[in-house]
């Protein structure tokens, strides 16, 4: 973590722990690469701040809260709870970031690179889940919400007001169109994509691709696969294992099984049928049964 200097100086130390601090000029900049904050920021006995960070208007900072290098935060944000903020995240305007069920007691980390768009809030989630996590490099848009104990893989992108409940496990790469709810405990494998408005209540498998109120399969993305790089050959893997598996002819255990006899060097099938095979108390997200002619 960025600017870790050990013992605070006290209030004239640029970097490293601050002791409840209240720039009482419009900003100041201490020394090269020192944080400049904006005279109305509160930050509390305790906190963290990184090398090269920039704190604006009517920022509060608890005194649990971690901030890394060139961390960017605008006006009106309320950082609390035990949070880590990693290098170069940007958390735009009227952002609440920790706190929750725990209180100062809850847990959240960032990632690396990650931007918070204008009044989303992440809740810090509980110690025993090693709290709400979010991965480096994804992209939150206006007004999403992430409940606590969540976990979020890196690259992910989530359009406006999205909704995510507590608990549940999003893989990496993960897209998310606006106002999509994901419901409390279910799990996104990689690579996926929500449709706009989709209510998710079941799992959907990596490389899907899902819509509607409840959400169903609707297919594979193969566009956002395209766009990733895989090989020509691994996402003609994934098709066909995709078509056998959610065929109407036999068992679904059957032709799992079968799947996997058949596509045991792919590594892209073999993640798709291990999430599959999780034993997982949610149901798992299928196509919508086709009407008899």
């Amino acid at each position: 973590m960025g600017g870790r200097l050990g013992p605070s100086t006290g209030a004239g130390c640029p970097v490293g722990v601050i002791v409840g601090l209240s720039y009482q000029t419009k900003a100041r900049v201490l020394a090269p690469g020192a944080p400049v904050v904006h005279a109305s920021a509160h930050i509390e006995a305790g906190a963290e701040i990184g090398e090269g960070c920039e704190i604006g208007p009517r920022v509060q900072i608890g005194a649990n809260v971690r901030l890394g290098r060139n961390v960017r935060i605008d006006h009106n944000v309320i950082l609390r709870g035990h949070t880590i903020i990693d290098d170069d995240v940007e958390i735009c305007t009227d952002c609440i970031i920790g706190g929750g069920v725990e209180g100062e007691g809850s847990m959240l980390s960032v990632g690396p690179r990650t931007v918070l768009r204008e009044q989303v809030t992440l809740a810090g989630g509980t110690p025993e889940t090693g709290g709400t996590m979010i991965g480096g490099n994804c992209f939150f848009m206006v007004s999403c919400d992430v409940a606590p104990d969540t976990a979020i893989g890196d690259s992910c992108v989530f359009a406006n007001a999205a909704m995510i409940g507590a608990g549940c496990q999003i893989d990496a790469s993960v897209w998310a169109g606006g106002v999509v709810i994901v419901e409390p405990g279910v799990r996104i494998g990689a690579h996926a994509f929500l449709g706009l408005g989709a209510e998710i209540v079941a799992d959907v498998i990596p490389y899907g691709s899902v819509y509607g109120r409840p959400a169903f399969l609707a297919g594979l993305n193969l566009i956002g696969m395209k766009r990733r790089g895989f090989a020509r050959c691994a996402i003609n893997d994934v098709r066909a294992a995709y078509r056998m598996l959610f065929a109407n002819e036999g068992g679904f255990s059957e032709r799992l099984a079968y799947c996997r006899e058949m596509f045991d060097g792919s590594a892209e099938v073999s993640r798709m049928l291990s999430f599959i095979s999780a034993d997982r108390e949610i149901a798992l997200c299928k196509p919508r049964p086709v009407a008899p002619l």
